[in-house]
């Protein structure tokens, strides 16, 4: 076989069993012997090594934990956690960006007031003013031949959509902790550290006196290092 016909290497997803068959990642579980035996081809949850069925949770709280799975062994290679470690890992680092997000929310729409206030059109080109929502929704622009380019409608601005995102995830894997009998106090201390770990990251920068266009790419910056040194992660 030429090295062009050689398949490229399977990467294990969560321990599920690759079937060549099926062409797809399947449970690693036997199917009973009232249904003929072997082992079972239904597919694996993403980020777990079984199916729905042999999950032993319901399927909402076995899709949540395979997505903290999934996410650890995305970013370091492999799984290096179990389910509840990801899951309290995945729930700290979410409160960490949601508090986060939420400080740097704030600045942009005090920001966006101000300038509003001073000049009357915040995004130039002589757009209409969004009022006291500036800061979280901007303007969509078009442009033709006569009219050169002009405001054509309105939109929710990104960090308005991470923020909300964030939130979400808290909800997720908070209530996923839960149903997996994980004890309300490690869920508080992960948050905890969340919250306290979004201050200081925002004191740090408010004395950096980062630029607007340094700190618009924070939010992609931050949480990845910070993730790399979270518990469970082998290379911490």
């Amino acid at each position: 076989m030429s090295d062009q016909d050689t398949p490229p290497p399977r990467v294990r997803n969560g321990g599920a069993h690759w079937c060549d068959e099926h062409q797809r990642w399947e449970c690693i579980k036997n199917r009973k012997q009232s249904r003929g035996g072997g082992r079972c081809h239904s597919p694996a949850v993403t980020g777990l090594d079984r199916c729905r069925n042999h999950a032993g949770v319901t399927l909402e709280l076995a899709e949540v934990q395979g997505a903290a799975m999934d996410a650890w062994s995305a970013t370091y290679g492999q799984p290096a956690v179990d389910p509840a470690q990801a899951v309290i890992g995945m729930l700290n680092l979410a409160v960490f960006r949601a508090n986060f997000y939420a400080g740097l929310l704030e600045e942009q729409v005090l920001q966006a007031q101000e300038d509003r206030e001073e000049t009357g059109d915040p995004y130039g080109k002589g757009a209409p003013p969004v009022g006291e929502g500036a800061g979280l929704i901007g303007h969509t622009y078009s442009a033709d031949k006569e009219h050169g380019i002009f405001a054509s409608g309105e939109a929710i601005r990104g960090l308005v959509l991470l923020e909300g995102q964030e939130r979400d995830r808290v909800v997720k894997y908070a209530k996923a902790a839960h149903d997996m009998g994980i004890a309300e106090r490690h869920v508080r201390v992960a948050e905890q550290q969340g919250e306290q770990l979004a201050g200081a990251i925002r004191q740090i920068l408010d004395g950096l006196n980062l630029s607007p266009e340094q700190r618009q790419v924070v939010p992609q910056l931050v949480p990845p290092v910070l993730r790399a040194l979270a518990p469970g992660n082998p290379a911490a």
